[in-house]
C-alpha cells in the first residue's frame, strides 16, 4: 500500500495493522517495524527500486541483518577513519560527516555506518542523520 505525493511516500505490509514500512521523505527512506516476525520482501525491492542514493535510515539492528541477507554483494560496516577520508571524496557521502570540523573529530564524536561494494562507499548512515531526526 502506498501513499504518493511529490516529495513524500509510504508503504506498509498491512494498512489495517502494520508491522513493518518504508517511509519515503525527500531523500530520507526510513524503515520501521519489526522485520523478523514479517515478511519484507515487497519492501525491499521497494527499497531497491526507489532508494539509490537516497539516506535510509533504521533504527533497529535487526534491519542491517535483514538487509545483510538482501544484498550479499554489499557490506554494511562501522566507518572507520580511511572510510571517513573516502566519503569526504564524494559530494553525496561526504554530507554524512560534513558537520564535524575533521573526520577525526567525526570518529571520536560522531558514528556512522557505510554501505561498500567492492571498495565503493554506496550511500552511509551517521549520527548527525539520526541526531538530525530525533533532537
Amino acid at each position: 500500500m502506498a501513499c504518493d505525493r511529490r516529495s513524500y511516500a509510504a508503504w506498509v505490509d498491512n494498512t489495517d495493522e502494520p508491522n513493518v514500512g518504508l517511509v519515503a521523505v525527500a531523500d530520507f527512506y526510513f524503515l520501521l517495524g519489526d522485520p523478523v516476525q514479517t515478511e519484507v520482501d515487497y519492501l525491499v525491492q521497494l527499497l531497491f527500486e526507489h532508494a539509490k542514493n537516497r539516506i535510509v535510515v533504521f533504527e533497529s539492528p535487526v534491519w542491517k541483518t535483514v538487509l545483510d541477507k538482501y544484498f550479499p554483494k554489499y557490506s554494511i560496516i562501522p566507518f572507520t577513519h580511511e572510510l571517513g577520508l573516502k566519503a569526504l571524496e564524494n559530494n553525496f557521502t561526504a554530507d554524512f560527516c560534513m558537520f564535524f570540523e575533521s573526520v577525526d573529530v567525526f570518529m571520536r564524536d560522531g558514528l556512522g555506518y557505510a554501505v561498500v561494494k567492492s571498495d565503493t562507499i554506496i550511500t552511509c548512515a551517521s549520527k548527525l542523520i539520526l541526531d538530525c531526526l530525533y533532537h
